[in-house]
């Protein structure tokens, strides 16, 4: 009966994907919003054993308290699950490296909406025993940042959280008012 939030607990907490990023745009919101493409012909594929072992992971670390936040990646993909897990107190600062592939653009890791895949934030004092039983689950798991104050933060690029969450707001109310 344990649960965890979606939203940042503490500054410095260490934030990680959990499953592979396979960059995969085609009928998600980053191509139907932003390039404007309007096909609807390559939804991202399941891999039904790969999402089994990655949510029976995240429950046994929910179960364990080792998760202050986890959140899936889905519409919209880890850029806007890192916005959902923020706070105007707590945003993140952001390095993708680990996901990088030759075939991944930042736009593709940022957005793209793999399946089987979660956002989650861990304590530093936990982070030995979390990485224990990643390794021990044969997890793909790729540390990504951490919890820091009002920003998210990627490459030089910040921004305040409120901010966005005005811009947010604000596209909300001028098309759903």
């Amino acid at each position: 009966n344990k649960r965890c939030d979606t939203k940042f607990k503490k500054v410095s907490d260490q934030i990680f994907v959990v499953g592979k990023t396979f960059g995969h745009t085609s009928c998600s919101i980053y191509e139907r919003e932003i390039l404007r493409i309007e096909t609807k012909q390559n939804p991202p594929k399941v891999d039904l054993a790969e999402e089994r072992k990655n949510s029976e992971f995240i429950r046994e670390l929910i179960s364990l308290e080792l998760l202050n936040s986890c959140h899936d990646v889905s519409d919209g993909g880890l850029m806007v699950s890192l916005y959902e897990m923020s706070t105007s107190e707590l945003g993140c600062s952001i390095d993708i490296a680990t996901l990088k592939t030759e075939n991944l653009d930042d736009n593709s890791i940022l957005f793209a909406e793999d399946q089987s895949r979660y956002v989650v934030s861990v304590d530093l004092s936990k982070i030995k025993e979390f990485l224990k039983i990643a390794e021990k689950s044969n997890i793909s798991l790729f540390k990504i940042g951490e919890v820091i104050a009002e920003e998210i933060q990627f490459n030089s690029q910040k921004m305040k959280v409120v901010d966005l969450q005005k811009i947010s707001q604000s596209v909300f109310e001028k098309n759903f008012s």
